[in-house]
């Protein structure tokens, strides 16, 4: 009845949101092949990123009534304005470690109870403010990597964890590891999986870190 008015826009309210799963999937596709049809505006409210990253030109991420970031799908993923952003987008949620810049000689470090990790050099000189401040680290699950295999990583750096929790989704396993202070969930290929209980050496690529600021909640870099 909508596209019999020809409108200039259409505005679309959670209108799947209580399809079960498979028929979700399929109306998805529709509305994307409908919106390529009509070469319209459409405005499509949802709670549900997947719906948001999957469908959208353009998301507005909005918390309590106020937007955080307008932007491309692939650029509020790879960056995140703040906090909220980085957690909201994403499946499993990205990694958040609190801890402090420390300066080892030439090189600045993300330092936590548990573990060092050194801070990728180009991000470094975006940090240099923060020595010896609090600072949060986000990392996403695919960019956390079984250290016999990170040959993808481009600026991996080890730390030392115990398998916690195993997930098989087929082509890939959400593993949950724990140090003595964090856990992180790890987005891994069915190479070899660590067992429950296991040590497994993990290496983050640092590359792909991304550090807030604990009091703002704004993305530094």
């Amino acid at each position: 009845r909508a596209i019999v008015r020809n409108p200039k826009v259409f505005l679309f309210d959670e209108p799947l949101s209580n399809l079960d799963a498979k028929l979700r999937v399929a109306m998805r596709s529709e509305i994307v092949k409908l919106h390529k049809q009509l070469a319209n505006t459409m405005i499509y409210v949802t709670h549900d990123q997947v719906e948001a990253m999957t469908m959208a030109n353009r998301i507005a991420v909005m918390k309590d009534g106020i937007i955080q970031q307008i932007d491309t799908p692939l650029n509020i993923y790879n960056h995140p304005a703040n906090i909220f952003v980085a957690g909201f987008i994403g499946s499993p949620a990205i990694n958040m470690v609190e801890g402090i810049v420390e300066s080892d000689n030439s090189n600045l470090l993300f330092s936590c109870e548990g573990f060092k990790v050194q801070i990728y050099p180009e991000h470094q000189k975006l940090l240099t403010s923060y020595v010896n401040k609090p600072i949060i680290m986000g990392i996403r699950p695919e960019d956390i990597y079984d250290a016999r295999y990170d040959s993808m990583a481009e600026f991996p750096q080890q730390i030392e964890t115990i398998c916690d929790l195993v997930e098989p989704l087929g082509s890939e396993y959400h593993v949950v590891l724990a140090t003595p202070h964090h856990n992180f969930i790890a987005r891994l290929e069915p190479k070899e999986l660590p067992k429950m209980n296991e040590k497994l050496i993990i290496s983050l690529n640092m590359f792909k870190a991304h550090y807030f600021d604990p009091e703002t909640e704004q993305c530094l870099v």
